[in-house]
């Protein structure tokens, strides 16, 4: 089936056209980051994002709306939200039918051609109007690839990246182009065997496509393609892990070191290895050996042990260790030791704040983990040990499969997503008949402020494609892809809804506070239009979205929707 043109037509979704498709789309380069199979029969909101979204319709049909035009799609068609726009889907069922199927792949675009090639488009190729028309193979690589997000060696998961871009090949209309042609394979492999022998020399981007046969831009786009990487930055990378196993075995001084392994002198060599580790050439080198190169969220190349023993945790979601059977010696977590996660750190050591340096290196850690994204904190704190950044923010799935890939325990972590998202559906599918298209919303206290949630805490898990529904004001920051609002006492009614949610702050100024909005007018309105319950909680138990606590929070739920309080 294909999109309705008629329909099309008439409603002038009013994308922007995109100039010469044909000569742009052999240079674009894309980028996976994330994945999901869409199945609900409820709307499904996609919030406003840095990167590109491409939904595939596998099965069935959808309303999409968007900029307040509604535009029905078909299966066996493509569409394209460009970076900071945001969409909603609706499903198309009757009662005999199943649920529509959408394949939805998040991922950045660069145009290669250009001198600085980090610059995106507009609106990729194959796309003049933010849709296509996707063939059956497209169908087939989006299944192969839908398969492989829980991918547990390294050489299964760098299928991903070439998948996907065969997929965007075909959908721009490149079916000839889209295949990496084997000659250019074999020298791409050529050449990285060239490099891991002759690392010490001067190589340049242009000198390495002419030692392999290719012009400077094929050169550059089948070795991204093969690698996900730039020459030159697979190049470096590969000089730096070279460079810490020759420091690991006390081979020879620094300035020999950087020689070998092709840096210009040790003091550039020394930047660019802290830069790409967190750690000095010398500190790491004390270490010794029974090291592992990872990248972190925040795509640095860090060197840690293979087997750390004391790990230090700074940020709010320590139940995504917990969830794996790995125990944080101490850090700053305070608020979740008070919720479920509280359960399984009885020793863990708190620290005065973030930035106590020295209390931290009182117990000796030997990895830090932190959740700020901030590569100038990580790098103060790699003084102390080395730091991975690991984003609280990014999807369950993300977070805990770069854990599984730093501790070596992928097989865990995809065994506990599985399990999750199982019990996940279960929970939903056991309620369906109590909150089908009940709105919901979650309210609390925080630094003196009324705030009611968004994407982040009790709400993340609320507002689920087969869960509640927010209600009406919440939808745009919802799209917007906001934690939360901040909103005043007199304007709480706004977001009235079937269900409301208060939670009780752990502070007694903030729970003061609380207890005051209680007994006043604006308590008693939302109380009052709230038809399918009321429920006041502790937010030290349910405002979580780490792994561990998610995950207890199943069994729970059901048991507190069931009473109205």
């Amino acid at each position: 089936m294909s999109l309705k043109k008629d329909s099309l037509a008439s409603l002038q979704i009013g994308m922007p056209p995109l100039s010469e498709p044909s000569d742009k789309s052999s240079a674009l380069h894309v980028h996976l980051l994330n994945q999901e199979r869409l199945n609900s029969e409820h709307r499904i909101m996609l919030a406003a994002s840095p990167v590109y979204r491409l939904l595939l319709v596998a099965r069935g049909s959808v309303r999409m709306y968007r900029g307040g035009k509604c535009l029905q799609v078909e299966a066996g068609m493509a569409m394209l939200l460009p970076p900071d726009e945001f969409a909603e889907l609706e499903p198309n069922r009757h009662e005999d039918e199943h649920l529509p199927v959408c394949f939805r792949f998040d991922f950045t675009a660069a145009d290669l051609s250009e001198p600085k090639p980090i610059r995106p488009f507009g609106l990729l190729p194959g796309f003049p109007d933010g849709f296509a028309e996707a063939s059956a193979q497209v169908f087939e690589l989006a299944e192969e690839l839908y398969s492989l997000r829980f991918a547990r060696t390294a050489s299964v998961r760098n299928r991903r990246q070439p998948l996907f871009a065969r997929i965007m090949m075909l959908l721009a209309g490149n079916e000839e182009s889209a295949p990496i042609p084997v000659d250019a394979a074999r020298a791409i492999a050529d050449s990285l065997s060239e490099l891991e022998h002759r690392l010490a020399e001067d190589w340049t981007a242009a000198r390495l496509a002419e030692a392999a046969g290719l012009p400077s831009r094929q050169y550059a786009s089948v070795f991204r393609s093969i690698t996900g990487l730039s020459p030159l930055e697979y190049l470096n990378e590969l000089r730096i892990e070279h460079a810490g196993r020759l420091l690991r075995r006390g081979d020879g001084p620094l300035r020999e070191v950087a020689s070998r392994t092709g840096f210009r002198d040790e003091y550039y060599f020394s930047r660019r290895f802290r830069a790409a580790t967190g750690s000095s050439p010398g500190r790491y080198a004390r270490q010794g050996g029974g090291t592992l190169s990872v990248r972190d969220s925040l795509h640095r190349r860090v060197f840690v042990p293979a087997e750390p023993k004391r790990i230090l945790y700074l940020g709010e979601s320590v139940g995504d260790l917990l969830a794996l059977g790995i125990s944080p010696i101490g850090g700053r977590s305070a608020p979740s030791r008070l919720g479920f996660c509280g359960e399984q750190l009885d020793r863990f050591t708190e620290l005065a704040s973030d930035s106590d340096m020295r209390g931290a290196a009182a117990v000796r850690p030997d990895l830090i983990i932190c959740t700020r994204m901030d590569e100038e904190y990580c790098r103060r704190w790699s003084k102390v040990a080395p730091v991975l950044a690991h984003n609280s923010w990014g999807s369950l799935d993300e977070r805990m499969m770069l854990l599984g890939n730093w501790f070596g325990r992928e097989e865990e972590s995809e065994r506990w997503l599985e399990h999750y998202f199982e019990q996940e559906r279960e929970m939903w599918n056991g309620l369906g008949h109590r909150v089908k298209r009940e709105t919901a919303s979650v309210f609390t206290f925080e630094r003196n402020r009324l705030f009611v949630m968004g994407r982040v805490g009790l709400s993340a898990l609320l507002y689920h494609p087969d869960g509640f529904l927010p209600a009406e004001p919440l939808l745009d920051p919802l799209r917007r892809g906001d934690g939360y609002v901040e909103i005043p006492p007199e304007k709480a009614i706004r977001y009235a809804a079937d269900r409301v949610f208060l939670l009780l702050p752990p502070t007694a100024e903030e729970r003061k506070l609380t207890g005051e909005f209680m007994r006043g007018p604006y308590w008693n309105q939302l109380q009052e239009s709230a038809l399918r319950g009321v429920h006041v909680i502790e937010s030290a138990k349910w405002n979580f979205i780490d792994a561990y606590s998610r995950s207890r929070l199943l069994t729970d739920l059901p048991d507190l929707l069931g009473g109205r309080r």
